[in-house]
């Protein structure tokens, strides 16, 4: 999602003219934060690019454009595929976290809450963006400093769902580690808050967990 700054530099619009579009003519009908801001999706872009184009280059006025948008719209205007819906935001947590940019990073995983089901968010947003990061860093794309801050981050926004969901105390505990050498925890991760959803109560002691420190336990 963009702000309306991010567009108007994107598409070289000035942000009182987006407005305008949108308010007189309903070109787009961007989403909006809990503050009032709006954010703008990449099809939202498209159509203003689109209708710029039109303006712009074609000397068309801007009420036929728009009409001409509703009565035939082009390719590039029309939704994505379920498929697809997730990879807007994927985008943009990548390039997130590679920047080392935690605010950000924070804002687009929050706002992937605020749209999605949690498990949908890490199945489809959070644990694909590690995968991506993963092979990125074996390829040489980015650093390993960019891979461990990219994993942390994602490990600790899962962790705050292991504190908060709701424990059955019917359910018996389950204590998830991985074994010692191990280092990799994300499937881990994932499981156990799959596991906590239903009510188990989880000891997570995450990776390279040697069996001689689990007697006491």
């Amino acid at each position: 999602m963009y702000s309306i700054k991010q567009v108007s530099e994107r598409l070289d619009i000035p942000a009182v003219t987006i407005r305008a579009w949108e308010n007189r003519y309903n070109v787009v009908a961007p989403n909006r934060t809990e503050g009032g801001h709006r954010l703008y999706s990449e099809k939202d872009v498209e159509t203003l690019k689109w209708i710029k184009t039109q303006v712009h280059e074609k000397n068309m006025k801007i009420s036929d454009a728009v009409r001409l948008l509703q009565e035939s719209p082009p390719a590039s205007a029309t939704s994505t595929s379920l498929n697809n819906k997730y990879d807007e935001l994927k985008a943009q947590l990548y390039k997130a976290l590679v920047n080392l940019d935690t605010q950000e990073a924070n804002q687009i995983a929050d706002l992937a809450f605020s749209l999605y089901d949690y498990e949908e968010v890490f199945h489809h947003i959070l644990v694909q963006v590690l995968y991506k990061v993963g092979d990125e860093w074996e390829n040489g794309v980015i650093s390993v400093a960019q891979e461990h801050f990219a994993s942390q981050f994602i490990i600790n926004r899962c962790t705050q769902f292991l504190r908060i969901l709701p424990v059955n105390p019917a359910l018996p505990k389950v204590m998830a580690f991985c074994p010692e050498g191990e280092q990799h925890q994300i499937g881990l991760m994932v499981f156990s808050l799959f596991l906590k959803k239903k009510g188990n109560d989880v000891i997570y002691l995450g990776p390279n967990t040697p069996l001689e420190g689990l007697q006491i336990c």
